[in-house]
């Protein structure tokens, strides 16, 4: 394992919490957390809190949201790697791919359609219904996997992103606003959604 780890967390409440962790497991020798934004820590308070006069060989981060880039991981992670890390420092993890896939879920369309109401069918208003937002399952209480769905086509790759090396603006193999994805359908069906989903790894490719 590390001989000393160095933990950036900008929250005071969750950094108090982790020192508690740390000093429940008697590791407060090992890790030193500082309750900061990795943007506003410089390098000497990495060596102070790291005891060593080197900047650390290795980054682990854990910087993404419901969206691989969607808490700017690639901002935080060039930062931290041009100042607060040695030269070729290891990411961990070091790629990750945006996914996505057509999905019918009648539970999932129903959240902007209209509705009867009264003995009142409203059903027309429904050409105007909202079909192209991004909408997160658990602010209307529930979660994806919770619903009846299935997959129209299968899941495809929108982008790939080395963490160690790609920086922001990187959307791809080609640096465009735009890109277009051939989806071919294995099942009959409504699509009711673009299901968005990423995976991680610290080994091999994931594509």
């Amino acid at each position: 394992g590390a001989r000393r780890v160095v933990a950036l967390e900008a929250s005071t409440s969750l950094a108090d919490l982790a020192r508690r962790n740390v000093r429940e497991n008697g590791l407060e020798d090992r890790i030193e957390i500082i309750a900061k934004l990795s943007t506003e820590v410089t390098p000497e308070e990495i060596r102070t809190a790291g005891r060593s006069s080197e900047l650390p060989d290795v980054i682990v981060s854990e910087l993404f949201g419901t969206l691989l880039l969607g808490e700017s991981a690639l901002e935080y992670l060039r930062n931290a790697r041009n100042r607060l890390a040695a030269p070729h420092a290891r990411v961990v993890p070091p790629r990750g791919v945006q996914w996505a896939c057509v999905v019918e879920s009648f539970d999932v369309a129903s959240i902007t359609a209209a509705h009867d109401w009264g003995g009142l069918s409203l059903r027309h208003a429904n050409v105007l219904q909202d079909t192209c937002s991004v909408v997160f399952t658990k602010q209307y209480g529930f979660r994806f996997s919770s619903v009846p769905s299935k997959l129209l086509a299968p899941p495809v790759a929108v982008f790939e992103v080395d963490f160690a090396h790609d920086a922001p603006g990187f959307t791809g193999p080609a640096d465009d606003d735009e890109t277009i994805l051939d989806l071919v359908a294995t099942e009959s069906g409504t699509a009711h959604c673009v299901l968005v989903y990423w995976d991680v790894t610290i080994g091999a490719p994931l594509l």
